[in-house]
């Protein structure tokens, strides 16, 4: 069984909801990215759009699976979609430039707080 992050901070606690406020607003931040960038004129950016408004609807459908099995796929299929996602918008706003700055910017550093606050929490818990 594939644990949630509230099994893993400690369930309802203040630090496991706003991680999971965070994990679920980066593909969103990343998607305002990307149309940013295709307006700007950028290369790919289009396809990667459809992809993270594919993932998006993906990740925020209404429906959950009954069968263990089904649920497991679905959190694995979003777990790499996630992973996926945050590593084609790094790829590209590497390969192709950082512009425009102010969305992207907003994603790194959106990034950046999940990764400092993700260890902070590791460490914390790992010495209580």
């Amino acid at each position: 069984m594939i644990p949630t992050l509230g099994t893993i901070l400690g369930s309802g606690s203040t630090a496991a909801v706003a991680l999971s406020y965070v994990i679920l607003a980066l593909p969103l931040l990343v998607a305002a990215a990307l149309l940013a960038s295709w307006h700007d004129g950028k290369r790919g950016a289009r396809r990667l759009l459809i992809a993270a408004l594919v993932y998006i609807s993906w990740l925020f459908m209404p429906f959950r699976f009954a069968d263990p099995q089904w649920a497991q796929l679905s959190a694995v299929i979003s777990i790499f979609g996630w992973v996926w996602l945050v590593y084609a918008w790094a790829s590209h706003v590497w390969i192709k430039g950082f512009g425009p700055v102010w969305v992207n910017l907003i994603v790194a550093v959106a990034l950046s707080t999940l990764i400092i606050t993700t260890v902070a929490l590791g460490i914390a818990r790992a010495l209580a």
